[in-house]
C-alpha cells in the first residue's frame, strides 16, 4: 500500500532553469562522494507546508477548505522572485539529503503564515508562528559518518551561480512513498 503525504509548496515547470540543480545532482553522483542509496529528486519541488498523509476524501475536503485562502493569495501577489542562499546536508533518522535553500521574504514572513494560522492550524492544530523553512530538496542517501559526509559535499558543491528563479503558483501535491509527484490543484499567480 502506498504511503500518499500532501503538500502545499511549488513544483518546479519547464519554464524555470531547472538545469544548475540537475547539474548539482549529478556531480554527486560521483563516486568520490560514496553515498549509498543515492537518489536524485526526479521532480524538482519546494515543500512549504506538509499536510500530512490523508485519503483522496480527504484531501478533496482539505483542497475545497484551502480554495479560497489559496485564491485570496494568488490574487494579491504577482510571481514570486526568489534567491537560492546556501546548499545544506541534513538527517533525519537514518536518511540523509541535499537541499538547497533559498530566500523570499514574502513568502516567509506573510503568505506561508496567513496560510498556516487559516488553512492548516485550524485543522491540523499546528503552531502558525513556528519558523518557516525554505528549501528544495535535490539527492537523498545514506551515509555512515554524516560530518564527513557533510564537509566532503559543502567543500565541492556550490549554491548555482545564477541565484534568481520564480515561484509562479502555488500547488498542492502529492509525494508517494516512490518519491514521485502528483499534481493535486494548482493556483497561479496573476503577473
Amino acid at each position: 500500500m502506498d504511503n500518499n503525504s500532501y503538500y502545499i509548496g511549488y513544483i518546479f515547470n519547464e519554464n524555470n532553469n531547472t538545469n544548475s540543480l540537475k547539474t548539482i545532482q549529478n556531480i554527486l553522483s560521483d563516486s568520490k562522494f560514496q553515498l549509498e542509496n543515492f537518489e536524485s529528486v526526479d521532480q524538482i519541488h519546494s515543500p512549504l507546508i506538509y499536510l500530512g498523509n490523508l485519503n483522496n476524501e480527504l484531501i478533496h475536503d482539505f483542497v475545497n477548505y484551502l480554495n479560497n485562502l489559496l485564491m485570496t493569495v494568488i490574487n494579491k501577489n504577482n510571481e514570486l522572485k526568489c534567491n537560492y542562499t546556501d546548499l545544506d546536508v541534513i538527517k533525519i533518522n537514518q536518511n540523509c539529503g541535499l537541499i538547497l535553500n533559498y530566500e523570499n521574504d514574502l513568502l516567509k514572513n506573510k503568505i506561508i503564515p496567513f496560510l498556516k494560522k487559516y488553512g492548516i492550524d485550524p485543522i491540523l492544530n499546528t503552531n502558525y508562528l513556528d519558523p518557516v523553512l525554505l528549501y528544495i530538496p535535490l539527492v537523498n542517501f545514506t551515509c555512515n559518518n554524516f560530518s564527513e559526509t557533510k564537509e566532503l559535499i559543502l567543500n565541492n558543491v556550490y549554491a548555482p551561480k545564477n541565484k534568481e528563479f520564480v515561484i509562479d503558483s502555488i500547488n498542492i501535491y502529492q509525494k508517494n512513498n516512490h518519491n514521485e509527484l502528483k499534481l493535486v490543484s494548482s493556483y497561479p499567480f496573476s503577473t
